[in-house]
C-alpha cells in the first residue's frame, strides 16, 4: 500500500485542493493520503485550508489531515509523513508538493515498474511536465531531457539532479529510512541530497512517461535564491567528499556549478577560490576553465563598478 503525502505551507486552499484531487483521481486505488499542514499559526488562510482538508477527510476515509502547531519547515513535515508511513506499515511513500499535480496513472505505472525490478530497487521516478504562466513544456533538469537512467546511478546523479523534485518518485519506505530520511540541516536542494543517499545504497528504476505536472509560479521559491542554493550544494559536496576526492571529473563538474552560484550571488571570494580549485582538478580543460575564470572576473567587476 502507498502513502501519498502532501506537505503544505502557506498555500491557497484552491491550489492545495487541486493536488488532493490529483491523488483521489489515481487509477491505482490502494493508497492513503496524509496532508501535513506546516503553515504558521498566523497564516491568513489557515482555517480555510483546515476546513477544506477536513471536508475531504469526511468524504473519504483514505484521507488524513495533520496540522502542525507552528511552522517547522518542509523537511520536518516530510519526515513526519515518513514516520507515519513506517508506523502504519506502508510499503511505499510518494510525496506531492502542494502546488503540483499527478497525472491519473502515475502511481499505477510506478508500482508496475517496481514489480518488474528486484528488491534492491528503492525508488522509481518518471518524467514531468512543467507549466510557466500557463505554458506547458517538458521539464528539463540540468539540461538532461527524458532521462532513462536505471540501476546504480549514484555517479550520474552526483553530477546532475535529473531525477526531479519531491513530487516525482515513488520510494520504498524501509529503504528511505535506512538511507536516513530527510536531512533537516540541508538549506536547499534537499531532494537532490536525499536521492543521492538513496542511490548510494540502492538501485533506481524509471518509467519513461510524463506522469507529473510541476507548476512554477510567482512568489518565493527557494531554488531561485543563489545564496541558499550555494549553501545546499556546499552541503552535498561535504556529504559526498569521500567519493569526490577520488573522482576528479565529477568534483570538477559540481564545483563549476557551485562557482556559478557564488558569482551570481556576489560571493566573490568564494567564487575565486572555487575557480582555482577547478583549475587544479582538471588543468587540461583550458577552454572551459578560462571561461570560468573570465566569468568570475566579469561578475566581480560588474559588482564593484
Amino acid at each position: 500500500m502507498i502513502l501519498a503525502a502532501i506537505t503544505t505551507h502557506k498555500r491557497e486552499p484552491q491550489m492545495l485542493e487541486r493536488a488532493v484531487k490529483s491523488v483521489v483521481n489515481q487509477t491505482y486505488k490502494d493508497w492513503h493520503l496524509l496532508i501535513v499542514d506546516d503553515s504558521p499559526a498566523d497564516y491568513e488562510y489557515r482555517d480555510e485550508v483546515k476546513n477544506m482538508a477536513e471536508g475531504w477527510c469526511a468524504r473519504d476515509s483514505r484521507i488524513t489531515y495533520m496540522q502542525h502547531d507552528k511552522n517547522y519547515g518542509s523537511q520536518r513535515a516530510r519526515n513526519n509523513a515518513l514516520k507515519y508511513a513506517l508506523e502504519n506499515n506502508y510499503e511505499f511513500i510518494a510525496y506531492l508538493d502542494d502546488d503540483d499535480e499527478w497525472l491519473p496513472e502515475k502511481l499505477e505505472k510506478q508500482i508496475k515498474r517496481f514489480n518488474e525490478r528486484d528488491e534492491n530497487t528503492a525508488l522509481v521516478y518518471c518524467w514531468s511536465w512543467l507549466t510557466i504562466n500557463g505554458e506547458v513544456r517538458e521539464y528539463i533538469s540540468d539540461g538532461i531531457e527524458k532521462p532513462l537512467y536505471e540501476g546504480n546511478v549514484y555517479d550520474k546523479l552526483l553530477v546532475y539532479c535529473w531525477l526531479g523534485t519531491c513530487s516525482n518518485p515513488l520510494i520504498r519506505v524501509k529503504s528511505f529510512i535506512t538511507a536516513g530520511g530527510w536531512d533537516e540541516t540541508v538549506p536547499a536542494r534537499q531532494d537532490w541530497e536525499a536521492w543521492l543517499r538513496i542511490a548510494k545504497l540502492y538501485e533506481v528504476g524509471c518509467v519513461g512517461e510524463f506522469l507529473l505536472t510541476y507548476h512554477l509560479h510567482e512568489g518565493e521559491h527557494i531554488a531561485g535564491n543563489p545564496v541558499t542554493q550555494s549553501r545546499g550544494i556546499e552541503k552535498i559536496i561535504e556529504k559526498n567528499k569521500d567519493y569526490l576526492i577520488t573522482h576528479k571529473y565529477e568534483y570538477w563538474q559540481i564545483l563549476t556549478r557551485l562557482r556559478n552560484l557564488y558569482a551570481r550571488s556576489g560571493q566573490h571570494r568564494k567564487s575565486f577560490a572555487a575557480t582555482f580549485k577547478i583549475f587544479s582538478l582538471q588543468p587540461l580543460r583550458l577552454r572551459k576553465n578560462f571561461r570560468v575564470m573570465l566569468s568570475s572576473i566579469y561578475r566581480w567587476l560588474k559588482d564593484i563598478i
